[in-house]
């Protein structure tokens, strides 16, 4: 009986033994474990990928256990970083053309069966992906991904054709079109330049300026240069130098009027369309209008000057014609009886009884005229004698005998 007690505690005893030896076996590999963990997050903070707090780990109660494997977590994701330059990176797009927008083509990262996500695990950045050349794409992984570094990827932009139209592509020209230009409307960034096939026919300058120089045919070519974002473009402008021809004036070179003329036309007909201009030397004798009449103002000489414009088939022409007014003759002047008068021996009164007369204006006693000699005969019914003598300055100087029977 004593000895089976015995046996019962010894196996007891053996049995507390065993397990505090197996506790103590168990806290050191635990210990063991932690430290090693620590020194690794601590390598890993020297790198400069992650930073851990190195405080001294007890296993002293469930929370510190549950801590320890979030940053076991964190330290097995820095271990693992891969670097973004051995991922599958493809744009979508590569080249362009300009059109003056910017350009972002749109990318693609996979790493084996994985695709990573923009703003996850990696951001993007462009530059130099407006103006034609070379775009730049930066790929660059975000921190604390699973990625780490960067990429550089380049896409092109080509220059574009540029817009070029001429407003005419056939211009007709004579010696009188001075000034003629070539319209041109271009998009283009480089710089327009106009060249000649035939500067004896027509000359253009850097501002596309044509001046013909003689009848013919020739071509002008106006080239929109290449700059930093079109190519050069070119296009070609038909120009004809045509010879002119005269206009015809059928007028005299010289016009001569009596004084009291009626108003009249110099009928100047002229072809194209051509603008007639009329001036006058001395507006004392006669003046003109734009439409070419002429009304006589007094007695005397003067010029009546036309000038005819260049239209694009005839040349301009000026010319010159004598107006020549005269006096108003004797002959074309009447003196007759005032309409129911009888003359007698002793009724005659010259101012009262007699008209003068030019056309039909009437000319005035002693301010137009004056009788200066008269001579009756008979007794009763007479027949007179008179000398008219005309002194307005627009009639003519002299004497006109009359004889008036009654």
């Amino acid at each position: 009986m004593i000895q089976e007690k015995t046996s019962i505690h010894y196996r007891c005893r053996l049995m507390v033994t065993l397990m505090m030896a197996a506790s103590i076996l168990a806290f050191f590999i635990f210990t063991v474990f932690q430290t090693e963990k620590v020194q690794a997050q601590e390598s890993t903070s020297e790198t400069g990928k992650i930073t851990l707090n190195t405080e001294e780990i007890t296993p002293e109660t469930e929370e510190n256990t549950t801590g320890n494997d979030e940053e076991t977590t964190t330290a097995s994701i820095v271990e693992r970083q891969v670097e973004i330059s051995k991922c599958d990176i493809s744009l979508l797009q590569t080249n362009y053309t300009y059109d003056g927008k910017i350009k972002k083509p749109v990318i693609e990262v996979k790493y084996g069966t994985e695709v990573l996500k923009n703003g996850k695990d990696y951001t993007v950045s462009y530059s130099d992906n407006k103006n034609s050349g070379k775009g730049k794409i930066v790929i660059k992984a975000i921190q604390n991904s699973k990625y780490k570094g960067k990429v550089t990827k380049q896409f092109t932009i080509r220059k574009a054709s540029p817009f070029l139209k001429v407003s005419n592509k056939l211009i007709e020209l004579n010696k009188n079109n001075l000034k003629t230009r070539i319209k041109v409307r271009s998009n283009t960034d480089g710089k327009i330049i106009y060249k000649t096939s035939n500067s004896s026919i027509a000359k253009v300058d850097s501002y596309g300026v044509i001046t013909p120089k003689k009848s013919g045919i020739c071509r002008i070519t106006v080239i929109a240069c290449g700059g930093q974002n079109y190519i050069s473009k070119k296009t070609t402008v038909k120009v004809k130098v045509i010879e002119l021809k005269e206009q015809k004036i059928n007028c005299g070179n010289v016009i001569t009027k009596i004084y009291g003329d009626r108003d009249f036309s110099l009928n100047i007909k002229v072809k194209d369309g051509a603008k007639v201009t009329y001036s006058i030397g001395n507006t004392d004798i006669a003046r003109v209008s734009n439409k070419g009449i002429v009304k006589i103002k007094g007695i005397g000489t003067t010029k009546i000057n036309i000038k005819i414009a260049g239209t694009d088939n005839y040349n301009p022409v000026n010319k010159s014609i004598v107006l020549n007014v005269k006096k108003i003759p004797l002959n074309k002047v009447k003196i007759t009886l005032r309409e129911g008068k009888k003359i007698t021996y002793d009724s005659f009164d010259e101012e009262k009884d007699l008209v003068v007369m030019y056309g039909k204006r009437v000319l005035k006693n002693d301010r137009d005229y004056f009788v200066c000699g008269a001579s009756k005969t008979g007794i009763g019914n007479m027949i007179v004698y008179l000398r008219v003598e005309i002194e307005a300055t627009e009639y003519s100087v002299g004497t006109k005998a009359v004889t008036l029977i009654e």
